[in-house]
């Protein structure tokens, strides 16, 4: 008769296991079997494992608490069980192979080292331990349960400030500061960080920095092309692997790369623009003004201004010849025709053709066109003071005024600017460029640099102004930012505002307003500061000065809605007369 002993012997590896799980559970029904008794604390194991050897085994080996609070950590951070079962796996592993008994501090040289032994061990080399996936799990786990435990030497890099503040897992970290040129993302990400970026996004771009350089090849220095960076892009796209990333793939994910790229690649000088230039006859116009700006002395702004308009023309030039020399009078007057019929007004289009006829005069003088091109421009006719300045009553504005919400940080921002345009009258550019500087608290004055003329001006600074600006410098600027301009955009990268940002921010304000007003940006609170000064009593000269005129002509204008004497023209008796 044979024993046991002797079945055993003859059963295959298969039925060995067979054996002794149906034995197992035959003991146990007949509770014979001693069950390990389950400590406090230890029932997140007893979910994860339902075999007593299994449960055993991690019960038996070292930091068995340290384990516990890990595997806790991570259920509260809703991981899957099956990552939860995986983990506690690994950590057995990463205990026998760094020898974690006794309580030491670990470098990340040791971990690596061991993940290696681990991988080429006979006991563990299966096809899981013995790929890179493997290693890199084993790394992974590591270096995040080691560092919720404090028992990670922290290296050099990771004493920066930014870094730890982004990137809260271990391995994440550690990927950021393995991977090649760090000083230079670093560069960046601190660069990035000064611009009023938020963390969030800086994470993201810290992460796009790496696809950069796997995409690119870009492990050392060197010059980069602005076409390659459309190549990268595209290539990122189109991977497979990244299923999340294709699946919810836009085309705005890939201009955000390729933006990331040049922001970069841009401060660390290696970056070539090798693309088609975006303005026909780009040489020509940038002699232009050069020569406006450095010979003439215009102001920054009026350069700016002529380069958009130019722009604009030369455009529409390239469309009809490819040579400049090629540009003829019927050339130009398709063009300023097609412009007509855009629904410009007539004085936008004369003072664009005015720009146009400049800047061909100078071409003509360098030889660049035909003579007399600039000559054959015929501007629509404007006559003198043919318009009637329409502006909001002073009664409207000042209801708007008190009605205005400052909920936000962003109305804040625009109740100041708000004010600013409503008791002096300024222009949007004035208001653009006043700086930090230009409010002296002590004094109560506020410094305004003209646009036109470049005649600065003092002015008191108003009690409902100084209110508002305050409360716009306490709660709603970023004061972060280097940048000296009193107004700048609330969310980074933080920019001073300019001409366009101010209309926009009074033409959202405005245009909900039943006022029958033809025009609902900045200038018509100028107009009704002007309106009502001429109205009150006071002199054109002192208008003229109040409103940073150079020439009282200007100003004239406003004599149209000079109510009070025009009331005192419409009571003369014309008959005695």
């Amino acid at each position: 008769m044979k024993t046991t002993h002797h079945l055993k012997k003859n059963f295959s590896e298969s039925g060995k296991k067979n054996f002794s799980m149906y034995t197992k559970s035959w003991l146990r029904y007949l509770n014979w079997l001693d069950v390990p008794v389950i400590e406090e604390g230890n029932e997140i194991l007893q979910e994860l494992y339902k075999t007593s050897s299994t449960l055993k085994r991690h019960q038996g080996h070292p930091l068995l608490r340290e384990r516990i609070s890990y595997l806790k950590y991570l259920q509260s951070q809703e991981k899957r069980t099956l990552e939860l079962k995986l983990t506690a796996s690994y950590l057995l592993r990463i205990i026998e192979f760094l020898h974690l008994e006794n309580g030491r501090i670990i470098t990340i040289k040791e971990l690596i080292e061991a993940a290696q032994k681990w991988g080429l061990s006979k006991k563990y080399n299966t096809k899981t331990s013995s790929n890179q996936f493997g290693k890199k799990l084993f790394i992974k786990i590591g270096l995040d349960w080691l560092g919720f435990l404090n028992r990670v030497e922290a290296t050099s890099e990771e004493n920066d400030i930014l870094l730890k503040k982004l990137f809260k897992l271990r391995h994440v970290l550690f990927h950021q500061i393995e991977s090649p040129l760090l000083a230079e993302r670093l560069l960046f990400l601190h660069y990035r960080k000064n611009q009023g970026i938020k963390d969030s996004t800086l994470y993201n771009e810290a992460m796009s920095l790496l696809v950069i350089m796997t995409h690119l090849k870009f492990y050392s220095v060197r010059t980069v092309k602005v076409s390659e960076l459309t190549v990268m892009a595209g290539n990122w796209s189109r991977l497979d692997k990244i299923h999340p990333r294709t699946k919810n793939y836009t085309y705005k994910n890939k201009l955000s790369l390729i933006h990331t790229a040049k922001i970069w690649l841009s401060l660390l000088y290696c970056l070539e623009d090798d693309t088609v230039p975006s303005i026909p006859f780009t040489k020509k116009l940038s002699e232009y003004l050069y020569f406006q700006s450095r010979i003439k002395g215009l102001s920054e702004r009026t350069i700016i201004s002529r380069r958009g308009i130019l722009k604009r023309y030369l455009k529409l030039i390239s469309e009809h010849c490819v040579h400049f020399d090629q540009v003829t009078p019927d050339i130009i007057g398709k063009i300023i025709s097609n412009r007509k019929k855009t629904g410009l007004s007539r004085r936008t289009i004369k003072n664009e053709l005015s720009v146009l006829r400049s800047f061909l005069c100078f071409a003509s003088e360098k030889r660049w066109c035909m003579n007399g091109l600039s000559e054959s421009i015929r501007a629509p006719r404007i006559y003198e003071h043919e318009l009637l300045p329409l502006a909001p009553t002073r009664e409207n504005i000042q209801k708007m005024v008190s009605e205005f919400a400052t909920e936000t940080t962003i109305n804040i921002r625009d109740f100041a600017i708000l004010q600013l345009l409503t008791v002096y009258g300024l222009r949007s550019s004035e208001v653009a460029y006043l700086q930090l500087d230009d409010l002296d608290w002590q004094k109560e004055i506020i410094y305004v640099r003209r646009s036109k003329g470049c005649k600065p001006q003092l002015f008191p600074l108003t009690p409902t102004v100084g209110d508002a600006i305050i409360h716009y410098l306490k709660e709603a600027r970023p004061n972060e930012s280097s940048l000296r301009e009193v107004f700048l955009t609330q969310i980074g990268p933080y920019k001073k505002l300019n001409n366009s940002s101010i209309y926009a921010i009074i033409n959202k304000i405005l245009k909900p307003m039943d006022w029958n007003i033809k025009s609902c940006g900045p200038h018509c609170l100028r107009y009704a500061s002007a309106t009502y000064l001429i109205n009150t009593g006071f002199s054109l000269k002192e208008i003229s000065d109040y409103l940073g005129h150079q020439k009282i002509d200007t100003t004239r204008i406003y004599s149209k809605v000079d109510l009070t004497n025009l009331y005192k023209v419409a009571d003369i008796n014309w008959e005695i007369l």
